[in-house]
C-alpha cells in the first residue's frame, strides 16, 4: 500500500464543520449519527492514513490508539524525523512514551504545512460538528502543556536511506505492559475518564463494564468494576451505560496485586471482600 498525503490532507479539510469529537469506542472511528460524524484524534488519523492509503481497515477490528500507532507507522513505511524536516501530510503525535496514553493523556493530528496542523481536538469537547480544527502546531502544542512529541514521515519503507530519518527509537516499544509495570515497581496511577457499556448488579456488587480497561472475553465477576470505587462526570450517584467515570482518588493510584503473563492481565484488590479485579495490562499500560 502507498500513502497519499494530499488525499489525506482533503478528507481530513473535509470534516471541518462536520465532525464532532467523541472517545466512545463505539462512535470514535466515524460513526455517523444525529447528523454529524464522530472521532477522537487517533480514530481521525486513522481513518486519514486508511483512505489515503496508508494502510487497511482491519484496525477496526482490534485495539488502536495513541499508544498503537507507532507501530502501525512503521509497519506502513513511515520513519520518524526531527521538527525541522515535517511537512504536510506528515503524522505527529504527543504524550509521553510515544503517547501510550489513551483518552486525553496523549493527542495524535497531521501536518497541514511545516508549520499547521489539522486533528479532531479533545478541547472541543463535544461540541456538535466542532471537532476538526486547523491551528498552528507549536500554538497548540503549547496550549497542551508542551508533552513530549514525535514526528513520522512517509517514505515508502526505505528505512535509513532517507536523509531526514531519525534513528528508530524501540526500546520503549519492545517491552510487555506487564515488563514496563515491573519496571516501575509495580505502581500505577489512572486519573483518566472513560465510558462505561454496561451496569450490572452481581454477587449483591453493583458493577460496570468499561471495554477501554477490561480483559475479554469479558466476566463479571473477574472483569466488573465496582461502582463504589467511581465517580460520575455527571455527579450522580448511580452509573447508567454510556456515563463517563472515573476511579475515585482512593483508588485511582496504588501497587497491582498480581500479574498473569499468560493471559496478559493485571489484578487489582480494591475492597476487601470485593475480590481481585483483573484488567488487560495493554488496556491499563494505556490509561496509565
Amino acid at each position: 500500500m502507498a500513502y497519499n498525503e494530499n488525499t489525506a490532507l482533503a478528507e481530513a479539510r473535509s470534516y471541518i464543520g462536520r465532525a464532532t469529537y467523541s472517545m466512545d469506542w463505539d462512535k470514535r472511528d466515524g460513526k455517523q449519527a444525529d447528523g454529524t460524524t464522530y472521532f477522537d484524534c487517533s480514530g481521525f488519523v486513522y481513518h486519514l492514513l486508511n483512505v489515503a492509503g496508508a494502510i487497511d481497515d482491519s484496525y477496526l477490528s482490534r485495539s488502536h490508539y495513541t499508544g498503537t500507532l507507532p507501530t502501525d507507522l512503521a509497519n506502513a513505511g513511515f520513519v520518524e524525523v526531527d521538527g525541522d524536516h515535517v511537512q504536510a501530510g506528515d503524522i505527529y503525535i504527543w504524550g509521553a512514551n510515544y503517547g501510550s496514553g489513551a483518552g486525553g493523556n496523549s493527542h495524535t493530528g497531521i501536518f497541514t504545512s511545516a508549520d499547521n496542523q489539522i486533528s479532531a481536538c479533545y478541547y472541543t469537547l463535544g461540541a456538535k460538528n466542532g471537532a476538526v480544527v486547523e491551528l498552528g502546531h507549536d500554538y497548540y502544542w503549547a496550549l497542551d502543556g508542551k508533552p513530549e512529541y514525535h514526528f513520522y514521515h512517509y517514505n515508502g519503507g526505505q528505512g535509513a536511506s532517507t536523509p531526514t530519518a531519525q534513528p528508530a527509537q524501540t526500546t520503549s516499544t519492545s517491552k510487555t505492559s506487564i515488563q514496563k509495570f515491573k519496571d516501575g515497581k509495580d505502581k500505577y496511577v489512572l486519573d483518566g475518564w472513560f465510558t462505561i457499556q454496561d451496569v450490572q448488579q452481581i454477587n449483591k456488587i453493583w458493577q460496570v463494564r468499561v471495554d477501554e480497561l477490561a480483559k475479554l472475553p469479558f466476566d463479571w465477576t473477574d472483569n466488573g468494576i465496582p461502582c463504589r470505587v467511581l465517580e460520575n462526570a455527571n455527579g450522580n450517584v448511580n452509573f447508567q451505560p454510556g456515563d463517563t467515570a472515573r476511579f475515585k482518588a482512593p483508588y485511582s493510584s496504588g501497587a497491582i496485586d498480581e500479574y498473569d503473563e499468560a493471559e496478559n492481565a493485571v489484578g487489582i484488590d480494591y475492597i476487601s471482600g470485593y475480590g481481585r479485579i483483573w484488567y488487560d495490562a495493554d488496556k491499563f499500560w494505556a490509561h496509565y
